[in-house]
């Protein structure tokens, strides 16, 4: 159905293109010939599509054969058929004053692409339509099962069983390991086995209204549907039942734009509506625990669990729909001395205004409200409103041959406008009511940016220096505004008539706070904010959000390039960032990226070309944590997080026999090893109740990965319209992290689907016949 959609919108445009071509302006007449020799005589009693028309493409046509893997990270953004398939086409020319190109990637897989265009000299229709694929685990175990999108079941009669033996158990005897197991294990191995992916299909299509003229309007559609999970749904009612989250949703935006070019300088503007819908509200999934509903304490799958009550569903929501209008102006003028003044203006208005969900499912809470009623909510729906606005101001200036300037102001405002709505309590997680008003919070924020940027050329250097400022004013957050002022400088030398080059910049910033309210976050959500500080908001400064704390940040770069001979190019590049939280006492202390790169290509002749890389990052972040009650200093300890990736390719192309027959090779190599440090003080309560295990260990295997890829393949041209394509490649990608590998379905207090995302080898092969017309 999609793709007969695409091929409808490019079918229209090619017929509108032939109707606008014949409405269009008529051709100037040709002047007076004059007499022609007679092989010109000849030739112009040819018709005239001989000379202009053409009609050219491609066609590429595989058989594959390649393994049964069950790792979803084997085709995760990708569709490796087994069989025969259609990698690509194309078909493009001119018919007349028509232009046409249509391509085609992938063709009937999830993660096919069409592009296409039709031109005439004063209209332009381009259409893309583009699906991706993303496969997140497969082979996930449930008792559940999907009835349709978001609606996950179990028998009626399942339920009552497991809720008879849970009940008629005594609480001392629900033992995990003897009890737990035994009852769910069979449901969940003969339950349903399910792949969690999704699907997004993106089109876009652009009218151009005017080519090649010295205005421009063009009218633009975009939507983008997706379609599956989009991720794992953590269902929580005091046990978790996990299963894959419901993505179906569509997103549109309609937008004309126009723009005026002068000699003075260019006027523009445009015109957007914005809306999306959630074709799938809520996620709902019934309880392994109950069939009915009723009051509930605590439910578990442990020996602590002392009660069975509880909804007999739970319901996770999503978000709703909202639309927005959105509309921009802008003006460049043309000065000399290569100045430009620019300015851009960008507005938005955002509402929403869903049908709000009651508090609970459990329709056995009826005191003090009916929580399973919407008639019980203070309001049926939020009436949301969001304004924005952008402006944007710019001076370049190259005021004499050496020097050049650059003045940059940005302003960007969210007045978020949503009513304040007062709650005489809150739904916790299906189960229950409790007590104490709340209130919704509408977030805002203005941030403002200067930039002033200035270089100047002295022989075979160039110098070069900048000041920013960053201001961020908030609303309801501990602080009321946050300003970094930071400042840069560049050499670049120039060597070897350009040959060579290297460029070395450093750049300094410090960020501080004004206006601190500890409490003004901390209270904003309660009707009557609790006497004392929050237990989150300790009474000092350090208690800050490392987003509004004190900041010294240090980037350092070095970027070069030399060619000894013209077929030959080495670069390297190294840069470092470094932030450090000053006054952070909790969360996060610094984080850093390192990150070199080294790259060499050579092509000697057509012959044969070589290239190849190496590059080495390492992210790490500090932070101080304490997870026991009043934060005792003893029980503070540091969370070190570090990344380290080397990566390594190398590509060639070698002609084997001239015009015939040509030899591709590469390979691929990365190695992500991810690992957690902890330090904690001799005896802290986690070093006491380790003692038995050896203390606190650090995590050697915190998602850890490697792949390597290799390719090869020959080229055959068998004549001028047809190659003949002999290839293989293989991969192998080794995963390990210690919260998944050789996960399984039951724990203590929480069911699993346990997918299959792991490890996996596959060598694969394939022919390919690529036609040319």
């Amino acid at each position: 159905m999609k793709r007969a959609t695409l091929f409808t919108v490019l079918g229209v445009a090619f017929l509108s293109a032939q109707a606008f071509a014949q409405s269009g302006p008529a051709a100037p007449a040709d002047p007076a010939a004059t007499p022609a020799p007679a092989s010109e005589a000849a030739a112009q009693e040819k018709p005239a599509a001989s000379l202009n028309d053409f009609q050219t493409g491609d066609v590429i046509l595989d058989v594959t054969g390649r393994p049964d893997v069950g790792s979803s990270k084997f085709e995760e953004y990708r569709d490796v058929v087994k069989g025969t398939s259609m990698p690509g086409f194309r078909l493009f020319g001119r018919d007349n004053a028509i232009r046409y190109d249509l391509r085609g990637e992938n063709v009937k897989q999830l993660d096919e692409r069409y592009t296409g265009y039709v031109k005439t000299d004063w209209f332009a229709l381009n259409a893309d339509y583009n699906s991706i694929v993303h496969r997140i685990g497969n082979d996930g175990r449930t008792f559940l099962t999907q009835q349709s999108p978001g609606v996950w079941t179990m028998s009626d009669t399942l339920q009552k069983a497991i809720q008879a033996t849970w009940e008629s158990t005594p609480t001392a005897q629900r033992v995990f390991t003897t009890f737990v197991v035994p009852l769910f294990a069979p449901s969940i191995n003969e339950g349903s086995t399910v792949d969690v992916q999704v699907v997004r299909e993106r089109t876009e299509v652009i009218a151009d209204l005017a080519r090649n003229q010295p205005f421009t309007i063009k009218l633009n559609y975009r939507r983008e549907q997706r379609h599956g999970s989009g991720g794992l749904s953590s269902n929580y009612l005091n046990y978790q039942t996990e299963t894959p989250q419901v993505t179906e949703y569509l997103t549109q935006d309609f937008g004309v734009a126009a723009a005026l070019d002068k000699s003075w300088g260019n006027v523009r503007g445009a015109l957007h509506y914005n809306w999306y819908q959630d074709q799938v509200k809520s996620l709902v999934f019934d309880s392994p625990f109950r069939v009915t509903d009723a009051l509930v304490a605590t439910v578990g799958t442990g020996a602590a669990a002392t009660s069975v009550g509880g909804p007999e569903q739970g319901r996770m929501i999503n978000p709703p729909d909202n639309q927005a209008y959105l509309g921009s102006f802008g003006v460049t003028f043309k000065l000399p001395n290569h100045t430009r003044i620019t300015g851009d203006a960008n507005l938005s208005h955002l509402t929403q205004n869903d049908q709000f969900f009651p508090y609970l499912t459990n329709t056995a809470v009826v005191t003090p409200v009916l929580a399973a009623q919407t008639s019980s909510l203070p309001a049926q729906s939020l009436n949301a409103v969001m304004n924005t606005q952008s402006l944007v101001f710019a001076l370049t200036s190259k005021p004499v041959e050496n020097v050049n300037f650059a003045i940059r102001f940005r302003r960007y405002n969210l007045d978020n406008q949503t009513p304040r709505i007062s709650f005489p309590g809150y739904g916790s997680w299906d189960r229950s009511w409790s007590a104490g008003g709340r209130i919704n919070v509408p977030y805002g924020y203005t941030n403002n940016r200067l930039d002033a940027t200035a270089g100047v050329d002295v022989g075979y250097v160039t110098l070069e220096g900048g000041f920013k400022r960053t201001t961020i004013d908030r609303t309801y957050r501990e602080t009321e505004q946050t300003a970094e002022n930071s400042g840069t400088a560049a050499v670049i030398f120039h060597a070897v008539d350009n040959q060579a080059n290297i460029r070395v910049m450093y750049e300094k910033a410090s960020r501080d706070y004004s206006g601190l309210d500890l409490g003004r976050s901390e209270d904003a959500s309660f009707v009557v904010p609790p006497a004392g500080a929050s237990a989150n908001a300790l009474a000092n400064p350090g208690s800050l959000r490392f987003d509004q704390s004190k900041r010294s940040s240090d980037r350092v770069g070095v970027v070069a390039d030399y060619s000894p001979i013209a077929s030959t190019t080495v670069a390297f590049t190294y840069l470092r960032n470094k932030d450090t939280y000053n006054e952070t006492i909790y969360g996060l202390q610094d984080s850093s990226y390192d990150t070199y790169t080294g790259e060499i290509s050579v092509s000697p002749s057509d012959v044969w070309n070589v290239t190849g890389y190496y590059s080495h990052e390492k992210n790490g972040s500090s932070q101080i944590q304490n997870g026991t009650n009043n934060f005792p200093t003893i029980d503070n300890f540091t969370v070190n997080l570090n990344d380290d990736v080397d990566t390594a390719g190398a590509a060639g192309v070698f002609t084997l026999v001239p015009k015939k027959v040509n030899l591709n090779l590469s390979g691929r190599y990365q190695n992500l090893k991810g690992t957690a440090g902890f330090i904690t003080n001799p005896g802290s309560s986690y070093q006491n109740a380790r003692a038995a295990y050896g203390g606190v260990r650090d995590i050697p295997n915190a998602d850890n990965a490697r792949i390597t890829r290799l390719d090869g393949s020959v080229d055959c041209m068998l004549t001028p319209k047809v190659t003949l394509t002999l290839g293989t490649w293989y991969e192998d990608y080794s995963f390990s992290d210690v919260d998944s590998t050789g996960l399984q379905n039951i724990y203590p207090g929480a069911f699993f689907l346990a997918l299959n995302d792991g490890s996996y080898t596959a060598t694969v092969g394939y022919v390919r016949l690529t036609y040319h017309w």
